[in-house]
């Protein structure tokens, strides 16, 4: 018989906080270090099998207890006295079924449940579990490079069905199908040379437009000139698989009546409408002295911007609708070789169109297909005094096959669960009440986050802590190349200050569900409204100005860069904002102060001021639907265009000239859409000189 051991003396306890205890009783003593690196580790924590076999934790409620027992009861194995370790399995166990932590008697760490019965905190398991599926997520959102092995898995992951075929000896084929459409990429040593898709089900409205949809697969897909292969990432390609195989899991396929809904023929029939709008568009401006002698591209871009929109499909890098509805500096007009980059690399907005899954207690608008959303007959006649409107129709509803227990429904027929979806292309800040007006159009639940910030927040975000109920001011040095009267330019650096004195809170709109193509037309001009503050605001106040040769990409109007931002959110802020001498700035420099009110009602508001003429300028414009800017009122010129002195009387000599109007003005702020450059156009050009 072996002689008993003593036990081994506890650790002491002195100066040690109390540490709470899983409520499930873990599989081996840890400590904080070795959790720390078991919550990052695939094989979970790390334990020795004889800690695991002898530890009291293994063995059951009764063998805690007893264990603790003879503990408490001063007979070890031998006999002699053994202190209670409260850092043992065995005390962390018991702590956990009393709900409680070592050293801790208090109400505060019990958790009541139903009957009274304490209810299980996580384990440790269950934290390095959520761990590890947040770690798996991040690393998920990366698709890899274009390779043989990275295409399979980006198949697996949408859920689709892919095999291989040897086409030729030096040629593989991949294809991918899923059960309403079916692409075949053609790869040779891990480059892809070919991308070829089919539809099933789909009507002429959708396999007319095949071609443009390989076309972007392709160049998704297809190395650039001189690119290395490890470099082509599969990003661009994975947005339109997954946009592909989201519309086909939607589409509703009955066993004897065959293809009931097609998605594919509802995205293609919005945008024959919406084509059919924005032709006829065109054709009436150019109809109009104003744009008859203008190039078709440039008349496109103002219909954009000021009508109905533009869609276009399979474009621009994506499969699928996309409406454009607002672009960079609308009014600038490039020469025919710069038409193309300008579309590619100019900043737009825009919104995609997919369909979404539909819950009917939620949102009542089912998914119709049909391309006769706008009738023959483009605009109704107007009757006196009022703008003709557009000639919506409402096609019919899908109603779908009868299955099996619908005659025991109370409801009719049964209509697809599934919606339109807009998709913001760029997300888009508005005031909170502006954003419950979008929701209303379309006529889609009003959600509000659960934690509610600021517009000027929306558009730029404060790190670190932040007081939206404080006014907050915003500085930044820009550097703009201004074209002076005898046609140089001359760098003038600008110091611009943001002021928020009356914070308004917003929400940002990423996507909507609609029913009609008429609700997505309603909204425009206040998406185009709050596009045009968010342009002018980032482009003087932002810190992604574009690093652009003025020549090149501005022509001539101006070119902004910027150096520091310093944020800021103090009350007293406004008394030092409007009363600084500058002492501090360099007296080459021009200061440039503005203070947004963005409350709706009606419209947001800018008051610019800046040095002129020996004295202090200040405009305050109101901007509206469409972008459409106003000069509620300045000190710089009258009405007449007459351009006024310090007291707000016509200077001596100053004779009327439109092209000094306060319309005039705010003609050019919406051409620049640039506060730093318009304010540089106004000092050089509105004067008697």
């Amino acid at each position: 018989m072996a002689t008993p051991q003593p036990m081994k003396p506890a650790p002491s306890q002195q100066g040690k906080t109390p540490q709470y205890a899983a409520a499930t009783p873990v599989a081996s003593a840890s400590t904080p270090y070795s959790n720390l690196h078991a919550a990052f580790s695939p094989h979970g924590p790390k334990a020795s099998p004889q800690q695991i076999k002898k530890s009291p934790a293994n063995m059951g409620a009764g063998g805690v207890m007893m264990a603790l027992n003879n503990s408490s009861s001063g007979h070890g194995s031998n006999g002699v006295t053994a202190p209670i370790n409260f850092d043992s399995p065995s005390a962390a166990a018991f702590n956990s079924m009393l709900g409680m932590g070592t050293f801790d008697a208090s109400l505060e760490n019990m958790t009541m449940g139903v009957g009274g019965l304490a209810l299980p905190r996580p384990s440790g398991d269950e934290e390095r579990q959520k761990k590890l599926d947040e770690i798996t997520h991040v690393l998920s959102q990366k698709n890899g490079i274009v390779s043989e092995e990275g295409l399979e898995r980006l198949v697996k992951k949408c859920a689709l069905d892919a095999v291989w075929q040897q086409a030729r000896a030096d040629l593989k084929l991949l294809t991918i199908a899923g059960a309403t459409f079916a692409m075949d990429v053609g790869v040779s040593n891990h480059k892809v040379q070919t991308v070829e898709l089919q539809y099933a089900f789909a009507g002429p409205s959708v396999t007319k437009h095949t071609a443009e949809a390989e076309a972007v697969l392709l160049d998704n897909l297809k190395l650039a000139p001189g690119q290395l292969p490890w470099t082509k990432e599969l990003d661009d390609f994975a947005n339109n698989l997954e946009s592909l195989a989201a519309l086909d899991k939607l589409c509703v396929i009955d066993e004897k009546k065959g293809a009931v809904l097609v998605t594919y023929d509802a995205i293609a029939g919005l945008y024959e409408s919406l084509r059919k709008i924005h032709d006829y568009e065109v054709q009436q401006m150019q109809q109009d002295s104003t744009y008859a002698d203008k190039p078709d591209a440039y008349v496109r871009a103002i219909a954009t911007c000021e009508r109905s929109g533009r869609p276009l499909i399979h474009e621009k890098g994506t499969v699928g609708l996309r409406l454009d509805y607002w672009r960079n500096q609308r009014y600038f007009n490039p020469s025919p070789a710069k038409t193309k980059r300008w579309d590619t690399e100019g900043k737009q907005w825009s919104i995609l169109i997919s369909c979404a899954r539909r819950d009917p207690m939620v949102y009542s608008g089912a998914v119709r297909v049909s391309d006769e959303w706008i009738g023959d007959g483009i605009e109704v006649p107007a009757t006196e005094g009022l703008m003709p409107m557009l000639n919506w129709q409402q096609p019919a509803d899908i109603v779908l096959p009868e299955k099996p227990g619908d005659e025991l429904l109370l409801a009719g027929p049964r209509t697809p669960e599934v919606m339109f979806m807009a998709i913001f292309d760029p997300p888009v800040a508005l005031p909170i009440t502006v954003w419950e007006q979008i929701h209303h159009y379309s006529g889609a639940p009003v959600t509000h986050a659960s934690y509610m910030q600021t517009f000027d927040y929306l558009i730029f975000p404060v790190v670190g802590h932040y007081n939206p109920t404080e006014p907050r001011a915003i500085e930044t040095r820009k550097y703009v190349n201004a074209k002076q009267k005898d046609g140089a330019f001359k760098q003038v650096t600008h110091d611009n200050r943001l002021f928020i004195h009356k914070p308004v809170y917003g929400q940002t709109l990423t996507e909507l569900p609609f029913s009609h193509p008429s609700q997505l037309i309603s909204m425009l001009p206040i998406l185009r409204q709050y596009a045009f503050l968010w342009n002018l605001l980032d482009k003087s106040f932002g810190g992604q100005a574009q690093q652009r040769p003025v020549a090149k990409f501005t022509n001539g109007a101006g070119h902004v860069d910027n150096d520091s931002i310093t944020l800021d959110a103090k009350s007293e802020e406004y008394t030092s904002f409007r009363n600084d001498d500058s002492t501090r700035r360099n007296k080459s420099d021009t200061r440039i102060d503005v203070t947004l009110n963005a409350h709706p009602q009606p419209n947001p508001k800018l008051q610019i001021m800046f040095h002129f003429q020996g004295r202090a300028a200040e405009v305050n414009v109101d901007i509206g639907a469409n972008g459409l800017v106003t000069l509620e009122s300045t000190n710089v010129v009258n009405d007449l265009g007459q351009v006024l002195d310090a007291d707000g009387h016509p200077l001596p000599g100053s004779v009327p000239d439109q092209s000094r109007s306060k319309t005039r003005l705010a003609r050019m702020l919406m051409f620049f859409e640039n506060i730093d450059t318009w304010c540089e156009w106004i000092r050089v050009n509105i004067s008697l000189d």
